[in-house]
């Protein structure tokens, strides 16, 4: 992602959170980009990689802490277990809360995944696939704290462990939440419904799949992959009917 996409997505983001609800306006500026660009850039480099349940996965929810305070709001971090298909792992997500001064105020919740798949053949810095995401709401953050207060409570959250099958049971059969499709969703969405196929009918894939299927096991799919196939029929269908729905991000 180049600057310039951080300055469509972070209007577009800023707009979004504008309509969800009573937030008011909420100016994402040409500073801001170069904030959220700055902040990617800067999290690849000196935090690379940051797996799941690691050491480096911890430094890292403390340097997004120590970037996202910079604006002046109250950050924390949220650490706790679960189990995971490669056994129980530590968790640590970093959350800011701006309230509301409204009665009764509504919730909006922005997210972010910042970790990079343990699994993957190569190590993976996750520049598009996290940081790009990461960085930009460390620049809402400033953006929303600027504008406020704001009539509803707006949250932002970055999230560790985005490989764990749980979180998407979570989320879709949550009807307040709207998520939005990136890339690697979509290549997701695509291989888990292949996969599926083969589970059911026993059939074949071509040649193209199974190409497809290897090169994103060996790019940390691999967590993903067997979290999926350890789900009954039901849950396994409900997964695959959220990913499909998913709006795709278009830059």
């Amino acid at each position: 992602m180049n600057l310039f996409a951080f300055r469509i997505a972070g209007a577009a983001v800023a707009a979004l959170v504008i309509s969800a609800a009573n937030a008011g306006p909420v100016s994402f500026t040409k500073d801001d980009a170069n904030v959220a660009y700055e902040t990617a850039d800067e999290l690849v480099r000196e935090c690379t990689p940051r797996h799941a349940g690691t050491l480096r996965g911890r430094l890292a929810a403390n340097w997004l802490l120590d970037h996202a305070s910079r604006c002046g709001a109250d950050v924390e971090l949220d650490t706790f277990q679960d189990e995971t298909p490669l056994g129980q792992r530590t968790f640590t997500n970093v959350q800011i809360e701006f309230p509301g001064t409204g009665t009764n105020a509504a919730w909006i919740v922005l997210m972010s995944h910042y970790d990079t798949p343990a699994t993957a053949k190569q190590p993976c810095a996750g520049a598009n696939d996290g940081a790009s995401t990461s960085g930009l709401l460390v620049a809402l953050a400033g953006a929303i704290r600027r504008s406020g207060p704001h009539p509803d409570n707006i949250a932002l959250v970055w999230t560790d462990g985005e490989e764990c099958m749980e979180l998407i049971e979570d989320l879709s059969v949550r009807l307040n939440v709207y998520c939005i499709a990136g890339e690697h969703d979509y290549l997701a969405a695509r291989m888990l419904a292949g996969f599926d196929k083969m589970l059911k009918n026993g059939s074949t894939p071509d040649p193209e799949y199974i190409a497809d299927m290897t090169a994103w096991v060996q790019d940390g799919g691999q967590v993903t992959l067997e979290a999926f196939r350890a789900l009954d029929n039901d849950a396994r269908e409900g997964v695959l009917e959220y990913l499909e729905e998913l709006t795709l991000f278009e830059d």
